[in-house]
């Protein structure tokens, strides 16, 4: 046999050889990917019961009451392929409440703590994956008023994405523009404070103006439907908060915002009491997170219900447990 007849066989046994290895790392994958997919049966997203818009939504006075509705049977959830899971979260009739936190992560972090579909979610080894192929503009439309739900379902899945590829570099840092001031409380305690917050700075996110715009009217849609007992009184405001609000304005609007409010109760500055009377603050806290953001939320007592501000958002009027936080207790 000469050599070059040698050469030949051995290039084709190479050839035949590397694509048989190709066929099966590719046989494989597919058949890993098809056993994974074989272990869930559901690929439809949940259907939630109850909605807001519904007469039966809107007889729930209690933040608590409507978490129960839209809670996912464990025999589904546990059975949903991931990309229905996602469709379910993004669905989640809850899911914009974690744009009224101070915090961003805390939004989240506490609407995960209290919605079992997230808590799934974030659970599933290939949410990585599902979410690079998954198409979330789909949700998002022109008309913010009437499609709240999408703007709010594009935003929430682009935290969820960012969180997940956290590894990566992050080029939509917000440019913090506020500046910290030294405020006094009733009883002299010096606490700090800023001044000058931006909505993107207190949404922790960068935003234009035309996508600050849309998401406003989507957040604001969302609360007139998502709590449908609640009044606004006050229009858009991210130079102050709830704290400063309720503590600092003693129920008007401030320039200032305050992150940890805490001085106020452990000063002398203000005593507990055991009812609340018209008048008072209101301390909502939760032990899921520690100091400063124990203290979620605070409002004040009006004649007949309470007044809080909601983010960088409204002021609005609501029953003391009808109000997009989620807490374990409550001080006056």
């Amino acid at each position: 046999m000469n050599m070059k007849l040698k050469w030949c066989i051995r290039y084709f046994t190479c050839v035949i050889v590397t694509l048989l290895f190709v066929f099966a790392c590719y046989v494989g994958k597919d058949a890993h990917a098809s056993n994974y997919n074989e272990k869930y049966s559901i690929d439809t997203p949940y259907v939630y019961p109850v909605l807001p818009g519904t007469d039966q939504w809107k007889e729930m006075n209690s933040h608590l009451d409507k978490i129960n509705a839209c809670m996912v049977p464990e025999k589904i959830l546990k059975n949903m392929t991931t990309e229905a899971l996602l469709d379910t979260v993004l669905t989640y009739p809850l899911l914009g409440d974690m744009f009224a936190w101070d915090s961003l992560e805390c939004g989240f972090k506490s609407v995960e703590n209290n919605f079992n579909g997230l808590q799934e979610l974030m659970s599933r080894s290939d949410i990585d994956q599902v979410l690079s192929e998954y198409n979330a503009t789909k949700y998002r439309k022109q008309d913010a008023q009437n499609n709240y739900q999408g703007i709010i379902a594009s935003d929430a899945y682009s935290y969820i994405y960012s969180l997940v590829r956290s590894d990566e570099n992050d080029s939509t840092a917000v440019n913090n523009r506020s500046t910290p001031v030294t405020i006094l409380t009733p009883a002299g305690s010096r606490i700090t404070a800023l001044l000058g917050v931006t909505y993107n700075e207190g949404t922790e996110q960068q935003l234009d103006d035309e996508d600050i715009e849309t998401q406003i009217i989507a957040i604001e849609a969302y609360y007139a439907e998502a709590y449908p007992n609640a009044v606004k009184i006050r229009d858009v405001d991210p130079a102050y908060n709830c704290h400063s609000y309720a503590w600092y304005g003693e129920g008007s609007p401030t320039r200032y915002y305050i992150v940890n409010p805490s001085a106020y109760m452990t000063d002398g500055s203000y005593i507990q009491y055991s009812t609340v009377r018209t008048g008072d603050v209101v301390s909502y806290q939760n032990s899921d997170f520690s100091s400063p953001f124990l203290y979620v939320h605070s409002a004040i007592k009006s004649t007949r219900q309470y007044t809080s501000k909601w983010g960088v958002y409204g002021v609005y009027r609501h029953e003391l447990e009808d109000c997009p936080y989620y807490y374990d207790s409550i001080t006056y």
